[in-house]
């Protein structure tokens, strides 16, 4: 008998390529992957603090996202970029270097202002030290008063050598290894003619996406924000390509006529709920919906479970059955 419960290995078996680059840009928590939504298989992110109970108490929104739609953006980014980095070379790595600079976050920076800060101190520690000694060898300071200086600047001047020696290992690792416009010059080299985003490709270049909530909830088209943060560079902005065409009078029109009918449809939506209607139709036609999602995701699960990457609770195989025997 199994003692252990199996079920999807990270959805359908497969770590998904941007698993662990994603978070949400309110609350700063990673973000999770959903395989199967409405009994579709149409992956979708989502942010892990708004599920915790009681939801929405730790993030207001689940800021979600289909995984395809940041895909297709990173895929984008990166063809602009290597398509740059090819028309004006020189131009294109004068700009990363300036963004590798520019973008040495604070903490960085205050680093730096530490360590030369110890620096000076540790120099005044040392001259006060002597100063103390040839007081005391003057007769100038008394022994008791002497031995607790020097225990005191001792400690002090040791506590500084530890932080200082801290200091440096950290601002040499980040100077080497976070901020490099080299490093990321020489990726665009490696996949400069790119068809298809790879896994060891998405983690050599992305450090962080971070996904921002709808402007308008419950609107399919409705605009969202991602920020892409790359490897040793962060964010890079490259220069505006060619303004966009201007709209013709009938593509205006066109656009007018399509926010005044969604207008109208909130609007009408609006009124349903707050005369009821829409909570009846919903009880209405719950259980129906219901039971077809249901079907729709035992279907997946079946079609997975035959493929060997879904399992019950406590459901045996046949290796497992070998194993026991």
């Amino acid at each position: 008998m199994r003692s252990n419960i199996r079920r999807y290995p990270d959805g359908w078996g497969e770590t998904h390529p941007l698993s662990g680059l994603v978070f949400c840009a309110d609350c700063g928590n990673v973000m999770y992957i959903h395989r199967i939504n409405n009994g579709k298989r149409n992956p979708l992110f989502d942010c892990s603090n708004y599920h915790k109970v009681p939801v929405g108490k730790k993030c207001p929104t689940a800021h979600r996202i289909y995984a395809s739609v940041i895909m297709e953006l990173i895929k984008e980014t990166l063809k602009e970029i290597m398509k740059f980095s090819k028309e004006d070379e020189e131009e294109f790595k004068r700009m990363v270097k300036e963004t590798a600079v520019s973008q040495q976050d604070t903490s960085f920076k205050d680093k730096k202002v530490r360590l030369n800060a110890c620096l000076k101190r540790r120099d005044e520690l040392e001259m006060l030290i002597c100063k103390i000694y040839e007081d005391n060898a003057l007769g100038k300071l008394s022994e008791k008063r002497y031995q607790l200086l020097d225990s005191q600047y001792g400690a002090e001047q040791a506590s500084l050598d530890n932080e200082i020696q801290e200091l440096k290992d950290e601002i040499e690792k980040s100077e080497d290894n976070r901020y490099s416009a080299s490093k990321f010059i020489a990726l665009v080299k490696k996949y400069q003619d790119f068809e298809e985003l790879t896994t060891p490709m998405l983690i050599e270049f992305i450090d962080k996406i971070l996904v921002h909530e709808r402007q308008y909830k419950g609107r399919i088209d409705s605009p969202q924000t991602i920020e892409i943060y790359f490897n040793f560079i962060g964010q890079l902005a490259l220069p505006c390509g060619e303004p966009e065409k201007a709209l013709t009078p009938e593509e205006i029109e066109q656009a007018e006529k399509k926010e005044k009918r969604r207008q109208k449809l909130h609007e009408s939506y609006l009124k349903r709920k707050a005369s009821g209607k829409a909570a009846a139709y919903y009880l209405k036609v719950k259980e129906e919906k219901k039971a077809k999602m249901d079907a729709d995701k035992e279907k997946i699960r079946a079609e997975d479970r035959t493929n060997g990457i879904y399992y019950l609770p406590n459901q045996s195989t046949e290796e497992d059955e070998k194993l026991i025997v």
